[in-house]
């Protein structure tokens, strides 16, 4: 890499990685990453609104598939709400909403 110039857009984003998850989780979250499972994730609904979730369907494709397999893991082991990952091209296909379902929309940054 240059000074201050990168070669390729991907190596900026891997190198930025980092910065960007924590500056999300420190938006949603009281705390850094080791105090996740202690502190309540605030997004802006009402309590009533998550005391009604029993399940959670992310669709995704490409890379960001894999990365909704991250969010389906903290999902069920942080929340305790089963999730569902369905890649995007076959989502037709999948079982339709139920009451307390939340459907999650994740996709790349293309620019």
């Amino acid at each position: 890499m240059k000074e201050n110039k990168i070669e390729h857009y991907t190596l900026k984003e891997i190198h930025e990685q980092s910065a960007v998850v924590q500056a999300c989780l420190d938006a949603f979250t009281n705390q850094s990453i080791p105090a996740l499972g202690e502190h309540i994730i605030n997004l802006g609904f009402s309590s009533n609104f998550y005391l009604d979730i029993n399940q959670i369907q992310i669709i995704a494709c490409g890379s960001s598939l894999y990365a909704s397999l991250v969010g389906k893991y903290l999902f069920e082991q942080v929340a305790k709400v089963p999730t569902i990952v369905h890649d995007a091209a076959k989502f037709r296909d999948a079982p339709r909403e139920h009451p307390g379902f939340v459907k999650l929309l994740s996709r790349e940054d293309n620019r």
